[in-house]
C-alpha cells in the first residue's frame, strides 16, 4: 500500500513532490511551512507559477493577479475563474503549506488587511 502524502513527507521523501516546494523550509514533522507574510506568499506563488504542475501553476498565477478574489471567494469560484478544478485549488493550498483552502483564504485576508492598513500614528512620528 503506498504511503500517504503526510507519511511520504515525514519520511523525507520527495517522490511526487512538486519541484516548486522540495527545497522549502519544513516543520518538525517534515511538512512544508506555510508562508509567514505577504513577501513569502508572493515568493511561494511565484515558484508555483513557474515550477508546479500546469493546473496548480494556473491557480498560482490567478492568485498573484487576483488576490482579493482568493481572499473573498470560494474554492469553486477561484477554480472556475482560473479554469481548473476545485481539487487543483486545494492542491495549491496544500503545496503552499496550508491545511486547505480555508487556511489559505484566511491568510490572504489577513495579509491584504495588513497591507491595506493605514499607518499608525506612532509610525508617522
Amino acid at each position: 500500500m503506498p504511503l500517504s502524502r503526510t507519511e511520504t513527507l515525514k519520511a523525507g521523501g520527495t517522490a511526487g513532490t512538486p519541484a516548486a516546494r522540495r527545497d522549502w523550509p519544513r516543520n518538525e514533522q517534515g511538512l512544508p511551512l506555510a508562508p509567514r507574510n505577504l513577501a513569502e506568499l508572493n515568493d511561494h506563488l511565484d515558484r508555483c507559477s513557474s515550477q508546479a504542475a500546469a493546473r496548480i501553476a494556473a491557480v498560482a498565477r490567478y492568485a498573484i493577479d487576483q488576490p482579493f478574489e482568493v481572499a473573498f471567494g470560494t474554492v469553486h469560484s477561484v477554480a472556475e475563474r482560473s479554469a481548473v478544478s476545485s481539487t487543483s485549488v486545494i492542491r495549491l493550498a496544500l503545496t503552499l503549506g496550508f491545511g486547505g483552502f480555508r487556511d489559505m483564504r484566511e491568510f490572504f485576508r489577513s495579509a491584504l488587511r495588513t497591507a491595506a492598513a493605514p499607518p499608525r500614528r506612532s509610525d508617522l512620528d
